[in-house]
């Protein structure tokens, strides 16, 4: 598998380290963007299993990865979608680029039935973000900074 989100892997590792009782990590990616062996195929969802490092694989630890390319939207009509602990979009540019293209899935995120984390690459993009969702009426555990 290639792809930006998988340069991310061993970011994701981390938190197997920073949080002892953390033994199974399982991530989806999803996107228009999301690299995978079925273009445009959006009734295949593709998984992996990625090798932790040593430590993690002695303690039992592990972290499966599954890819969906589409908006999460259509992602979550699936009979792949599970609710997660956490949606997280980061250095998305949604308000400055591809507003369109984002306009369901963010609709779908304020009202969504768990939490969602946004990151910016700069303050006003994340201002100009934090303007759509409060005019969704979305909550916020935490203003951005």
């Amino acid at each position: 598998a290639a792809g930006a989100e998988f340069a991310s892997v061993p970011a994701f590792e981390e938190l197997l380290h920073l949080l002892p009782s953390l033994t199974t990590l399982q991530l989806s990616f999803v996107g228009l963007n999301v690299a995978e062996d079925h273009k445009n195929d959006t009734k295949t969802q593709n998984l992996y299993t990625p090798q932790c490092c040593t430590m993690c694989t002695k303690m039992g630890r592990s972290i499966s990865i599954a890819t969906w390319r589409g908006p999460y939207h259509a992602y979550v009509d699936t009979e792949f979608y599970r609710i997660p602990d956490l949606a997280a979009a980061f250095h998305s540019g949604f308000a400055v680029d591809e507003v369109a293209d984002w306009s369901p899935t963010i609709k779908y995120l304020a009202y969504a039935p768990h939490p969602t984390l946004f990151t910016a690459a700069r303050y006003f993009e994340i201002q100009g973000e934090m303007r759509v969702w409060k005019n969704l009426g979305a909550r916020f555990v935490k203003n951005a900074e």
